[in-house]
């Protein structure tokens, strides 16, 4: 009995063992949908549409994934007034988030969650040359989560859907160098729901 159960235990490592390593998962994705509201002002809202780069990497086990995750923007995006009436923006954006991912691969299918602790919005590039006050390098900053899942039925890819939600809670304004809470702002805390489509490469090493 006892030699039984040691042999269990050592092939129960082995097994462990051929089916850890590391989890590598490059991607590129488009956001189909982005909503800008703002918490103290429902009249306001905004969209906007951007490509995204970015990876995963971190460790797995046994079908569950764990690790870092970044993403961001490699061109720049505009944000675009919806209500309370129709505006075309001009400021040039880009953005990006880190953070910490925890899934789970079944057959055909893998789920996962992120919660990003760093989330910026630069004001890239200021295009309005009339109206003066320059936001060029000014940034939003906050935090977020996303909850994606994907189609692994294909040779070496994944097909992504994933839904994010971040809240910006820090705007700092470069020209007076100086850090402002969103929430003590006359609209109040800028919140972003996103739907992304990608498609990621996902290595196991």
């Amino acid at each position: 009995m006892k030699k039984l159960l040691i042999a269990s235990l050592v092939v129960i490592g082995i097994t462990s063992q051929a089916q850890a390593g590391i989890h590598l998962e490059p991607y590129l994705g488009y956001e189909i949908s982005s909503t800008f509201t703002y918490k103290a002002d429902s009249t306001l809202e905004y969209e906007s549409n951007s490509i995204e780069l970015g990876g995963r990497v971190g460790y797995e086990l046994l079908g569950l994934s764990f690790g870092l995750d970044y993403n961001f923007t490699p061109t720049s995006f505009d944000i675009d007034r919806t209500k309370p009436s129709k505006a075309s923006g001009n400021v040039d954006y880009k953005k990006n988030n880190l953070g910490a991912f925890l899934g789970f691969e079944l057959p055909m299918v893998r789920i996962w969650g992120s919660y990003y602790f760093s989330s910026n919005i630069n004001y890239d590039k200021d295009r309005d040359t009339v109206s003066g006050g320059d936001v060029t390098g000014d940034e939003l900053s906050g935090s977020g989560y996303g909850i994606g899942a994907g189609f692994t039925g294909l040779p070496f890819i994944s097909i992504n859907l994933e839904y994010r939600n971040s809240t910006y809670n820090e705007y700092f304004d470069k020209s007076a160098n100086s850090t402002t809470k969103t929430k003590d702002t006359t609209s109040g805390e800028p919140k972003v729901s996103s739907i992304l489509l990608s498609i990621s490469a996902p290595f196991h090493l």
